[in-house]
């Protein structure tokens, strides 16, 4: 499995277990970022861009950074060539989480991506803009 940017120049290898969660996120940063209602997420251990093939990727991509709501910076790596968002951290983290962006992600068939978004959890629900499915693990803002 891999995430890969529209014209293809950019790849993050990614294991092939896949994400440990999935967040449909609803903040207006997600929603400016993908010209959409939301954002979609798939968390992986950040010691995936440690492999030697992802540290030179993330080397020849762009970054922009962000300050989040409590009070660390988000670095978000996009293709140079085609300008699209790859994958988010926090500024400083090798444990934990990173955030790979839903549409990057390539080698995952349609069902088992259904499957995944079933069980999504709705960060920033009170950013909403779209009905939301009921039931489910819900955030009205940033998870605690």
């Amino acid at each position: 499995m891999e995430a890969t940017c529209q014209c293809t120049s950019t790849t993050i290898h990614l294991p092939s277990s896949g994400p440990s969660k999935v967040y449909i996120c609803h903040c207006t940063h997600c929603q400016a970022q993908s010209s959409s209602a939301f954002g979609i997420s798939a968390m992986f251990p950040a010691s995936v861009l440690s492999t030697p093939e992802n540290t030179t990727t993330l080397a020849n991509m762009g970054i922009y950074t962000r300050p989040t709501e409590s009070g660390g910076v988000m670095e978000c790596y996009f293709c140079k060539v085609c300008g699209v968002r790859i994958v988010h951290r926090r500024r400083g983290e090798v444990e934990g989480n990173v955030s790979v962006k839903g549409g990057a992600l390539r080698g995952v068939g349609k069902e088992v991506m259904r499957r995944w978004l079933e069980g999504a959890v709705q960060l920033w629900c009170k950013e909403a803009v779209v009905g939301m499915k009921e039931g489910g693990e819900r955030w009205e803002g940033e998870p605690e």
